[in-house]
């Protein structure tokens, strides 16, 4: 057997197994969506249902107020006996540098790495922590509701989709890899559908997010404040996903050359 098709096998084997599992996973998901108040069916639950919400990209920003910065090279773990004469324990935290009174009056927040024992090679720095998440929403509205259904569940056809036709390609490839009308169409359908996917997620996501501007986690006392969270929607921009899938067009079109000069080739011969 070739290296080429035995490849191809494995690839279509992995690719039939993922397209089969998201169709079943798929149908899950709907089952729950219309048939149960909760999502839950058993001890199992799809990752986004109306009785909880749905998922929106968010950009979120952690600013300690007054930090500190200290790694913790390990923990000690204190007995003592409490008011009922039951046994409890306690940490003592071993920081790189001991922390005094003085350190504990005038700052509010530890921003460390926790070593476990190991050397102290590495410091944070930043007094900003920044990072791209999820959080989970319900609409009021109508309209935003059918928005974050339908890119919820697009996200979820259009990659069903994608296992589909890379299934189709690999076993094409797995009996003979060489230029053909169907390969290089397959493959086209398969970029386009990679491209719809990543435009119609910005657009979605770009209308949901209009009420989205900005997102607190702050406590009920400002006494208690030690560092302000916030969140912004953004448009959950996939750019690799838009560049393989602008990849893929062009592999199209270079099979279809291909496939256009093997055919004059036959011809010749």
């Amino acid at each position: 057997m070739k290296t080429g098709t035995a490849l191809a096998d494995i690839l279509f084997l992995i690719c039939s197994i993922s397209f089969y599992l998201l169709i079943i996973a798929f149908g899950f998901a709907l089952v729950t969506e219309v048939f149960t108040d909760d999502g839950k069916m058993g001890n199992f639950s799809p990752k986004f249902n109306s009785s909880h919400g749905y998922e929106m990209p968010v950009k979120f920003e952690v600013r300690p107020k007054s930090p500190m910065f200290n790694n913790i090279l390990f923990t000690n773990y204190e007995e003592e006996i409490d008011t009922n004469g039951k046994k409890r324990y306690y940490t003592i935290p071993q920081y790189a540098t001991p922390i005094t009174i003085k350190d504990s009056l005038n700052f509010k927040t530890i921003i460390s790495i926790n070593n476990y024992g190991m050397e102290d090679n590495f410091e944070l720095t930043s007094k900003v922590l920044r990072g791209d998440g999820y959080i989970r929403i319900k609409p009021k509205t109508a309209f935003d509701k059918v928005l974050i259904v339908l890119r919820t569940y697009m996200d979820f056809v259009i990659l069903i989709f994608v296992f589909f036709f890379l299934k189709n390609i690999f076993k094409m490839l797995r009996i003979d890899i060489r230029f053909s009308q169907k390969l290089y169409r397959l493959i086209q359908i398969l970029g386009v559908i990679m491209i719809v996917k990543v435009l119609l997620s910005i657009i979605i996501n770009s209308v949901l997010g209009r009420a989205l501007k900005e997102i607190r986690i702050t406590p009920l006392d400002d006494a208690l404040k030690y560092m302000d969270i916030t969140m912004s929607s953004h448009l959950g921009f996939d750019f690799s996903f838009l560049l393989v899938g602008l990849s893929l067009i062009v592999l199209s079109a270079l099979l279809r050359s291909g496939n256009k000069m093997q055919r004059e080739n036959n011809l010749t011969i």
